[in-house]
């Protein structure tokens, strides 16, 4: 799957890879102008990409990259990724 993140408004998120994981914006982050394109603004523990039912269940290895810049503190647990079984 993949994200470009390019739609610059709404809810949803489209797999560019034509598989079908769509992302839904969750809990109301924003849309906001990015260093390099769009991107999505997390200001509130709830927020979160939810992938639903995405495909993953069968993969035996993957890579996992994303770019992010993180303005408040590290003293509390922050979730990047989570994947439930």
């Amino acid at each position: 799957a993949e994200w470009k993140m390019d739609e610059k408004t709404g809810t949803t998120l489209f797999d560019t890879t034509g598989n079908g994981n769509t992302g839904v914006l969750t809990n109301s982050p924003s849309w906001v102008v990015g260093k390099i394109g769009p991107a999505v603004n997390f200001d509130a523990n709830s927020e979160h990409i939810d992938l639903g039912a995405a495909k993953f269940d069968t993969l035996t290895s993957a890579t996992l990259e994303m770019w992010f810049y993180y303005t408040g503190s590290f003293d509390s647990n922050r979730l990047l990724f989570y994947r439930y079984i």
